[in-house]
């Protein structure tokens, strides 16, 4: 098999493997790893979330608390990554305040009565 039929197969076996949102980057030459840094660079600058953050993926797994999240933030400072880092405080309180107003307005919803919800249900 040449090397263009080797590579062709090889995408090929990639492509039934990955699942949807999955890309593969082959990175083997200069030109290619280029294109796939800006590629990565794309992808995060318009979805605002990092391809592989080790924090990130540590702390919504539960793997790391709070307090080893904040030192990462202290340890990588005001770079770009200590800042997305220090987003997932603001968005961690963002979706908890979310949940509580959610849970208010189900409980309100549990406590009202709706007779005529029930005779345009029997309809």
């Amino acid at each position: 098999m040449s090397d263009a039929g080797f590579i062709a197969d090889k995408e090929a076996r990639i492509a039934e493997i990955l699942e949807r949102g999955y890309a593969w980057l082959d990175t083997d030459t200069p030109d290619r790893m280029l294109d796939a840094a800006d590629f990565v660079r794309a992808l995060e600058k318009r979805q605002g979330f990092k391809i592989a953050s080790p924090e990130e993926i540590a702390f919504h797994k539960g793997l790391i608390d709070v307090a080893s999240l904040e030192r990462a933030i202290a340890k990588f400072g005001k770079s770009d990554y200590g800042r997305y880092l220090n987003r997932l405080f603001v968005l961690k309180d963002i979706l908890a305040v979310r949940v509580q107003m959610v849970g208010v307005q189900l409980r309100r919803l549990s406590t009202v009565d709706l007779p005529h919800l029930h005779g345009i249900a029997r309809s």
